[in-house]
């Protein structure tokens, strides 16, 4: 909380929080591909920032509970079955495994 009002108040006397954090604008409803096209336009140093959450259309300053709900739903999308990126071979939603439908990373 305490960092979301210095952020805040930076912001409101014109000064920049630029390059404290990387700031992630998502819309719901295409969380995964915004998130996607996001995070590949970061370079290495930016990994190593503190991430904040900005959903479209919604009031809020990200101090921690919009970053883990966005990890939250993330999850669930990156483990949903509509992308086919990993699957459940014990069906029990305790082990996943990457897809044999999965694309493949070069490398």
């Amino acid at each position: 909380e305490k960092l979301a009002r210095l952020l805040h108040a930076l912001e409101e006397d014109g000064l920049s929080t630029e390059g404290l954090s990387v700031e992630l604008n998502l819309r719901r409803e295409r969380l995964f591909e915004d998130t996607l096209a996001q995070l590949q336009g970061l370079r290495g140093e930016q990994w190593r920032r503190r991430f904040r959450v900005r959903f479209t259309g919604e009031q809020g300053v990200d101090c921690g509970g919009l970053l883990r709900e966005f990890f939250t739903l993330a999850v669930r999308k990156v483990l949903s079955p509509d992308y086919a990126l990993f699957e459940d071979p014990r069906g029990d939603l305790r082990v996943f495994q990457p897809s044999r439908f999965a694309p493949r990373l070069a490398g």
